[in-house]
């Protein structure tokens, strides 16, 4: 399935998105993803991403994603 492959969230039935809801859902799982992977550093996870660090923090505040802290 489409969504298995490239890891959308099954929250809603996929056909409820928008092509916009589907293409932002799949970005914040890259975003995430990237910033696991990189110890949500978020100078390496935009180097993987291919992307500058501006605009993962922009996407950041944009899908509201928040960054664990240390307790």
């Amino acid at each position: 399935m489409l969504t298995e492959k490239f890891g959308m969230p099954e929250e809603k039935n996929i056909r409820e998105l928008s092509l916009y809801d589907r293409v932002a859902a799949w970005e914040k799982q890259f975003i995430l993803k990237a910033l696991i992977e990189n110890h949500w550093v978020k100078k390496a996870a935009a180097s993987a991403l291919h992307i500058p660090e501006s605009s993962l923090r922009f996407k950041i505040k944009q899908h509201k994603i928040k960054i664990p802290t240390s307790s």
